[in-house]
């Protein structure tokens, strides 16, 4: 009889032993479940904070460059620029350009005439005019030279003082080699890398 008792014992300390193994290594997975899910949240919430102080620093970008395109039309509304001599007293005579947003500008009078901006040269292959017929006035768009060069254009309308139309002029913001631009959205949260997606589904590396 004191056989059987201590078998009976033995099978009872045995599944106890079971159970609480058993109940350790549930405990042990809920508990890892709880972190990972944790890390994960707070991966997601860093990577949200980081996306709106970039789409901040990008949006502010923009605010700047439309400011600079606004000083420009000012500019060529005043009639204060000499015919013909009209970018060259820019950049000799006025600080507009030293904010250093816009990479180049275009603009195409209404009379026809169009004034070409020399920087263009280091960007586009031919005439900046190719691209003014897929701009929307007041509004950023992308647009690609197809041979993988990818600009940001803003299309606005040059008005004189009286209220009559002069023209139009284009900003252009490159994607691809814009030092400043790059390096405000990196700055803005601190990472190596950022993408810019498009609605058309285009991506962008910086």
């Amino acid at each position: 009889m004191p056989v059987e008792k201590e078998s009976l014992e033995q099978r009872f300390k045995k599944r106890l032993r079971v159970f609480f193994t058993l109940g350790f290594i549930i405990l042990s997975c809920l508990v890892i479940a709880w972190d990972f899910t944790q890390f994960k949240q707070n991966s997601l919430n860093q990577l949200k904070s980081k996306h709106d102080l970039v789409e901040r620093a990008f949006f502010t970008y923009l605010q700047k460059a439309e400011f600079e395109i606004s000083g420009i039309a000012q500019l060529f509304a005043s009639s204060g620029l000499p015919s013909g001599r009209e970018m060259k007293s820019l950049f000799s005579s006025h600080d507009t350009f030293l904010l250093g947003v816009i990479d180049f500008i275009h603009i195409e009078r209404e009379d026809g005439f169009s004034i070409e901006d020399p920087r263009s040269q280091l960007y586009l292959d031919g005439s900046a005019s190719v691209y003014d017929m897929f701009s929307k006035i007041g509004k950023w768009q992308v647009f690609t030279t197809g041979v993988s060069d990818y600009f940001l254009v803003f299309k606005k309308e040059i008005v004189s003082l009286q209220g009559r139309n002069l023209g139009y002029i284009y900003g252009f913001i490159s994607l691809n080699n814009n030092f400043v631009f790059a390096h405000s959205l990196l700055k803005s949260a601190s990472v190596d890398g950022v993408s810019l997606l498009t609605n058309q589904g285009g991506r962008f590396l910086m």
